[in-house]
């Protein structure tokens, strides 16, 4: 799935309508609304996939891009007042209700989804449908359909890498069936695993994809010796109780046996690991969305990082946002999206259309950015 444009306004903040590449890094002022962006993103995947109180008070446009296939999906998600509809079943303690008012879904500019949540009209491929819950989507309502299929398995694949740092151990992994991944496909597309099982087992059965996220990590890290990740028995006098895993490590210079857990790697050693684990299994046509790509990630970091960011952006679509120039530096000028706001509306712009870095050199370009008039005025 690409995104291909986006245009979304979020109660009185607004998007104009934006286009997406393969890589797009938002750039630009603090506070222009870069942050903002990949926030909105957020929410709205959250709503097709987990129910409209994810994105009360938005309404979004999308062009999305899979396979040979366009998809246009338009909707609008709001707060009603108490009712005794049973098709609506989420309310906040102020006894709202948070609905989706309104959804349009074309594909191949051919109407398949016509909601209206004020005529109480549900329609798919042009036949009424009885009445569905309006707290959730269409999309998460009919996934099964095979018209739809495609576009909620891609939502349902977003990536979001934040800055967790408590995802190197897991207490209990009973409930996820090892067993039944015989693929690196079958892997990448286990939605439900968390990052750290779906890592224990590229180790156990991918080892070659293991390792190369193992020699990216030990080139950033050369004072790391190993690093690996287990599934152990919590109590060695009960060994029938869940297993747990976690992540190991051990510094060069240590003892055979000398590990300790990965807790007590830096954060940017566990976000250096999480991003090279995220991007190994993450399946074709993944969006991936980065904010502020550089926080916790020391100078040695940010340039595997980086490279592994470029080496997947012709099966992924990476949509990040950065302050630093050597991110800035290492990405494409012509993938740069320099944010702008005027009030609350936020308009993206392409650096391709500032004139004087078609000229510049690679060093160049960066300062010439950041004293470009579209950038010093990136806030009116």
């Amino acid at each position: 799935m690409t995104i291909k444009s986006i245009e979304i306004t979020d109660n009185d903040w607004k998007l104009n309508k934006t286009s997406f590449g393969h890589i797009s890094l938002l750039v630009g002022i603090s506070g222009a609304g870069k942050t903002k962006t990949t926030e909105i993103i957020n929410k709205i995947y959250k709503a097709a996939t987990s129910g409209a109180h994810h994105a009360a008070g938005c309404s979004w446009r999308i062009f999305f891009q899979i396979d040979r296939h366009e998809y246009y999906w338009e909707g609008s998600v709001a707060k009603i007042e108490a009712t005794t509809d049973p098709n609506i079943i989420y309310q906040t303690k102020n006894y709202d209700r948070i609905v989706f008012k309104y959804e349009k879904i074309l594909l191949d500019n051919i109407t398949i989804i016509d909601r209206d949540y004020e005529t109480g009209e549900f329609k798919y491929n042009n036949k009424t449908l009885p009445q569905l819950k309006w707290t959730e989507s269409a999309l998460s309502l009919l996934e099964d359909e095979a018209a739809l299929a495609p576009l909620m398995y891609s939502l349902k694949h977003i990536i979001v890498v934040n800055n967790e740092f408590n995802w190197s151990y897991l207490d209990d992994i009973s409930q996820y069936n090892l067993d039944n991944i015989r693929t690196i496909d079958d892997l990448r597309e286990s939605l439900n695993m968390p990052l750290l099982v779906k890592s224990f087992i590229l180790k156990t059965k991918f080892e070659k994809i293991f390792k190369e996220v193992e020699m990216t990590f030990y080139d950033t890290f050369p004072f790391i010796e190993k690093i690996d990740i287990i599934k152990f028995a919590k109590d060695i006098f009960f060994p029938n109780k869940p297993a747990s895993c976690a992540i190991i490590a051990k510094e060069k210079g240590m003892k055979k046996n000398e590990w300790f857990f990965g807790n007590l790697l830096s954060t940017g050693m566990l976000k250096t690991l999480k991003i090279l684990l995220e991007l190994a299994l993450a399946p074709k046509g993944t969006l991936i969305l980065i904010d502020e790509f550089e926080n916790s990630l020391g100078i040695n970091c940010l340039p595997q990082i980086a490279d592994s960011v470029n080496l997947r952006q012709r099966d992924l679509q990476f949509i990040l946002t950065s302050h630093h120039p050597y991110v800035i530096n290492n990405i494409d000028w012509r993938n740069w999206k320099l944010v702008t706001r005027r009030g609350n509306t936020v308009t993206i712009h392409n650096t391709s259309d500032i004139p004087a870095l078609n000229t510049a050199s690679t060093i160049e370009r960066f300062e010439l950015l950041i004293n470009a008039p579209q950038y010093e005025k990136g806030i009116e």
